[in-house]
C-alpha cells in the first residue's frame, strides 16, 4: 500500500476531500446512510472509502492506479502476428485481420482477442511504418 508522502497533491488533495466526507461518521455524528444521501455518491463507495481509511490511514483513500495501465492483455506473440498482417504489402482492413488473427489464437490456444483491442493494434502503429509498407520507398 502506498504511503500518504508517496502521493502527488492531486491524489492527497482527493485523500483528503474523502476523509471530509467520512469524517463524521467516524467521530459518531452521523451515519453512512445520512451522508449517502446528502452527497452524490453511493452508500457502498462510502463504505468501502471508511474500510480503507481504517486499514491503511488517509493514504488509503486514495485513488489507485492499475498496475497493468498502458499495457495489452494479450499475447506477445500475437500482438506481432496482427501487426505483421496490418503491415503487408497488400492492405488489409480490420476486419480482415481480426478474421485472421481469430484462427490464429484459437489454433494457438490463445484467448481470442476483441474486434477493438485488433483494431486498437493496427491503429496504433506508425503512420510513417504503414505508409513505407503499403506504398513503398518512394511514397515514404
Amino acid at each position: 500500500m502506498l504511503k500518504l508522502t508517496e502521493l502527488n497533491e492531486q491524489e492527497r488533495a482527493e485523500a483528503l476531500q474523502r476523509f471530509h466526507l467520512i469524517q463524521p461518521f467516524l467521530e459518531g455524528q452521523s451515519t453512512l446512510k445520512a451522508i449517502a444521501e446528502k452527497q452524490t455518491t453511493s452508500y457502498r463507495t462510502i463504505q468501502r472509502w471508511v474500510s480503507c481509511y481504517r486499514k491503511y490511514g488517509l493514504a488509503g483513500l486514495a485513488r489507485k492506479c492499475r498496475k497493468d495501465k498502458n499495457q495489452r492483455r494479450m499475447e506477445p506473440e500475437l500482438q506481432q502476428v496482427i501487426e505483421g498482417l496490418a503491415l503487408q504489402k497488400e492492405r488489409l482492413s480490420a476486419a480482415a485481420i481480426y478474421r485472421q488473427v481469430k484462427e490464429v489464437s484459437q489454433q494457438q490456444g490463445w484467448p481470442t482477442p476483441s474486434y477493438s483491442s485488433v483494431y486498437d493494434v493496427v491503429r496504433s502503429l506508425d503512420p510513417a511504418l504503414v505508409k513505407l509498407a503499403h506504398q513503398g520507398t518512394k511514397a515514404y
